[in-house]
């Protein structure tokens, strides 16, 4: 976890130093915080897919009785909650492919989000193009990497 840390140290000063000093460095440095939002989204959606799908079944068999007067709003009174989605292989692989792309989809909105952040408060594109390098980089690394994490098998 140090180590993590400490690339992402190295890499924000190589994009501190490929920027320049300029009147509005720190700005760009405190906006460039909402580029890890989607980020976040992203990582929570993939995480949390599996127990939604679940959840989201209790939640609307609820909804057909909200106030537990024995109404049945919807016709689903007697339905039952499944979770054996998750022990069938083509079921698992759409969900898997779901995680995938809401891992990817939120990386690519993170770097759409950096680079329009630094649009506003920078000045000069080659050097608005330079600074962002090491920190695309990085962002591909962490694809990578929770790419790779959401495809390792995992056995209980």
């Amino acid at each position: 976890m140090l180590g993590t840390f400490v690339i992402f140290l190295v890499l924000y000063a190589l994009t501190r130093n490929k920027k320049g000093k300029s009147a509005g460095s720190d700005t760009l440095d405190q906006s460039l915080i909402f580029s890890i939002i989607p980020i976040a989204f992203g990582y929570h959606f993939a995480h949390y897919l599996p127990n939604f799908l679940v959840d989201i079944q209790y939640a609307f068999i609820s909804l057909t009785d909200p106030l537990a007067m024995g109404w049945d709003l919807f016709g689903v009174k007697n339905w039952e909650v499944r979770s054996s989605f998750l022990t069938h292989h083509q079921s698992v692989v759409v969900i898997w492919y779901l995680q995938i792309s809401g891992i990817v989809l939120a990386h690519i909105a993170a770097v759409i989000v950096a680079h329009l952040k630094t649009l506003e408060t920078a000045s000069g594109g080659d050097r608005v193009i330079l600074s962002q390098i090491p920190s695309t980089l990085l962002m591909i690394a962490y694809t990578v990497l929770g790419l790779w994490l959401l495809s390792t098998p995992i056995a209980a």
